[in-house]
């Protein structure tokens, strides 16, 4: 996963605002049939929208692009099964006692943890900290590379929210197991004849 700079954050925010932009605008052109030009006429056709959106698209693949060479690169991996399932046990979901419409007493699962099934206030850390105890190379960050597991923790800290956000939640996922095969989503090369087959 790479974790972009904040400028160049905002500018691939803005770029794609305005991809979003030229789709749409392209898209309404293609919808109202245009009207025959006459001499003297001004706005925009159709191809003009097409253009402005190729334009758009051209932009940002080009700062991404730039962007990337930039940004950090972290990488995560999966810390096995029987590890992993004991910090499921050491960080489970916060729960409390709430009455129901007919004023039982019911345990329900704290909002924000409800999602992912963990203690979003522990876990996080808990998961991306993770080393091995008998072999140091086996943890969950094993890129970038620190000097110090004080730099690590130091670096860790400083990322937006949404930066740890989507780095804890990658590895979560990774280690649950989630991330899409890619075989899985191919496309059938058959060739459908009838709506029979």
């Amino acid at each position: 996963m790479l974790i972009y700079t904040d400028g160049d954050m905002e500018q691939l925010v803005d770029l794609r605002t305005k991809v979003g932009i030229a789709e749409r605008n392209a898209h309404r052109a293609d919808l109202v049939p245009a009207a025959p030009r006459r001499r003297g006429d001004t706005g925009e056709t159709g191809a003009d929208q097409t253009l402005a959106l190729i334009d758009a698209q051209a932009a940002y693949a080009a700062f991404a692009d730039e962007a990337a060479e930039r940004a950090e690169a972290w990488i995560v991996e999966t810390i096995g099964h029987v590890e992993f399932r004991e910090l499921l046990r050491e960080h489970l979901p916060r729960k409390s006692s709430e009455t129901d419409a007919d004023g039982n007493a019911v345990e329900v699962v704290h909002p924000e943890d409800r999602g992912f099934m963990v203690n979003t206030d522990t876990f996080p850390q808990a998961l991306l900290h993770f080393v091995d105890p008998d072999d140091e190379t086996h943890r969950t960050v094993v890129g970038p590379v620190f000097d110090s597991e004080a730099a690590f923790r130091k670096r860790l800290r400083r990322l937006s929210a949404g930066q740890f956000d989507t780095l804890w939640i990658s590895a979560l996922n990774l280690n649950r197991g989630l991330v899409a095969d890619p075989k899985a989503e191919r496309f059938s090369s058959a060739i459908r004849t009838s709506s029979a087959t």
